[in-house]
């Protein structure tokens, strides 16, 4: 949360002179999309689950860098499927050590809905 105050000679009790901005799950780390759950505004129908399987190489300890991993995987998702990065939701991790692999699960909820009539661009469906 952030308070803002016109000056600071303003007291802080003062409701009428001071803002107020509420910042969802602030932090400084670079965590990406994942607070942002935009998929309850799609139908089933919209949305595809998604998995890509990896090796699991036993040096790797996947559980202490989960949270880069998913952060990596957004992105080049992102990149390489020519789509924005919020719409990528849900991504996780399902280890099979026995098996020697890991799979990246994720959704990607389809574009957001175009003006009637607007020109659809090239990359708005990939």
């Amino acid at each position: 949360k952030i308070i803002q105050y016109p000056n600071d000679e303003q007291h802080i009790l003062d409701w009428r002179v001071r803002q107020t901005y509420d910042i969802f799950h602030f932090s400084k780390s670079e965590d990406g999309f994942q607070d942002f759950d935009v998929s309850s505004c799609y139908k089933d129908d919209e949305k595809k689950r998604l998995s890509i399987s990896f090796p699991l190489i036993s040096e790797v300890d996947l559980q202490a860098a989960v949270r880069v991993l998913i952060r990596i995987s957004n992105l080049l998702i992102a990149e390489v499927g020519n789509i924005a990065p919020i719409r990528i939701q849900h991504i996780e991790t399902l280890v099979f050590e026995d098996e020697g692999f890991f799979d990246l699960v994720f959704t990607i909820v389809e574009p957001p809905p175009l003006p009637e009539g607007a020109e659809v661009p090239s990359y708005y469906t990939s």
